[in-house]
């Protein structure tokens, strides 16, 4: 079931400066559409994103501003605004001299205290 959205404006971030401008944007089900640097600030008459379409970016784009008069959303859309992978961790045996000790077993606690009496609600 596609969920229509009829609204003056979806904005997924709040900017009011647009540099791109287009009539519509229609992902067809099931495809991936790539968001460019230039769509960053995109304002659109309409958006269609079919059943299990996708939007991803590219790698330069830092942020998505986007209004649409009109928003017709699918199941299962994906908007993926994961980055890309970070640089692996270093290897910590030059950083750290030693191995730590080896781990021993702590003492017991106390026993616990008396409770109270209770109260009524």
């Amino acid at each position: 079931m596609k969920h229509r959205f009829p609204m003056a404006a979806l904005t997924l971030a709040l900017f009011a400066n647009f540099a791109y401008a287009a009539g519509e944007l229609v992902v067809e089900p099931g495809k991936v559409y790539t968001v460019t640097k230039q769509q960053q600030d995109l304002e659109l008459d309409r958006l269609v994103l079919g059943d299990g379409a996708r939007l991803a970016f590219d790698e330069g784009v830092s942020y998505w501003n986007l209004i649409a008069g009109e928003a017709s959303i699918g199941q299962n859309v994906v908007i993926d605004g994961g980055g890309r992978d970070g640089q692996p961790g270093i290897d910590a045996a030059p950083v750290v001299p030693e191995q730590a000790e080896s781990c021993s077993r702590g003492e017991k606690g106390n026993t616990g205290g008396s409770g109270g009496d209770g109260g009524d609600a």
